[in-house]
């Protein structure tokens, strides 16, 4: 699915045909005029993409469809006198016009013109193995290896596919900088510009990873829902005391550099900052049905003993 700058939202069906969405009516290649001259060669279509000035470029495997911005269609089976092949990802290139990957190379498209652009080693062109946004790309190099260039700084990283326990299910950018790497084990952050990675959701089946317009990150799974992040600045962090259910927090207070946190069980929690990680877990009395409402210093200008030293 793909939604462009009209406000239509386009939709490859597992099937030979392609339709979109728009203002409340699903079109098709039986009641709209445009889809009616589409002449799919394969049997489906892959991706889609706009660039800066409205045209929407259409993937299949060895044929790319190019609908103007005024309603022109034209098709395009070959790239200067060798046909198509293998073609697995597209996008809209950093300046404003088109990406394609076709075999060995990537090209910048605009005006009906390839130019090569940069070139690749490419096991595999199915879509779940290879994904292009206009700052980089991350694809699959062979059985035993995947990759992620940065076409700003041309740099390459390379990463070891577990083949022994292949959770890979597919690739997916959410912005110039950011690739997703989705597994039935979660989603793998990687960030181009810092080489830092980060995991979303471990353990749960990850398909795909997409971000909307005021910044929230979906992340859709097979079988156990769909997660939105509102912001990547929070986390989740679920307290038990041990053998009860769930604790409910009554008493947050910073005290040094630890965080104190007091449940409903007349038991603390102690966590040192700024990285939130779990120091201690303590009771002073015993593990009973009351809520802990606040911590305080001692007059001497530290807390007991039995809540460790502040500086730790």
């Amino acid at each position: 699915m793909f939604g462009d700058s009209k406000g239509r939202v386009w939709m490859a069906p597992f099937r030979k045909s392609i339709c979109y969405y728009y203002k409340g009516k699903i079109y098709n290649q039986e009641n709209d005029s445009l889809l009616m001259r589409f002449r799919l060669k394969g049997i489906s279509i892959l991706r889609f993409a706009e660039d800066d000035a409205g045209n929407v470029l259409v993937q299949e495997k060895t044929m790319l469809h190019l609908v103007a911005a005024n309603g022109a269609l034209s098709e395009i089976d070959s790239i200067g006198t060798q046909p198509i092949r293998n073609c697995g990802a597209i996008s809209r290139s950093s300046d404003g016009h088109f990406l394609v990957q076709a075999d060995k190379e990537v090209y910048k498209f605009s005006g009906n013109r390839f130019a090569p652009f940069c070139p690749i080693y490419i096991a595999s062109p199915w879509p779940g193995f290879i994904c292009i946004n206009p700052k980089g790309m991350i694809w699959r190099v062979d059985s035993n290896q995947a990759a992620v260039r940065s076409f700003v700084t041309g740099k390459t990283t390379s990463f070891v596919i577990d083949w022994v326990h292949f959770r890979h299910l597919s690739y997916t950018s959410v912005d110039d900088s950011l690739f997703y790497i989705n597994e039935i084990s979660g989603a793998n952050e990687y960030n181009t510009s810092t080489g830092l990675t980060r995991l979303f959701l471990p353990g749960k089946e990850v398909s795909r990873t997409f971000k909307d317009a005021t910044g929230n990150t979906w992340f859709t799974t097979l079988g156990q829902g769909i997660y939105r992040l509102n912001s990547d600045e929070f986390r989740t962090i679920r307290l038990n005391a041990p053998g009860t259910e769930a604790s409910s927090v009554y008493a947050i207070n910073k005290m040094g550099n630890r965080l104190l946190v007091g449940d409903n069980h007349n038991y603390i929690f102690g966590f040192s900052l700024p990285g939130m990680s779990q120091r201690f877990g303590i009771t002073l009395t015993g593990i009973s049905k009351n809520r802990i409402l606040n911590f305080g210093w001692l007059p001497n200008g530290h807390y007991p003993h039995c809540l460790g030293r502040p500086a730790d």
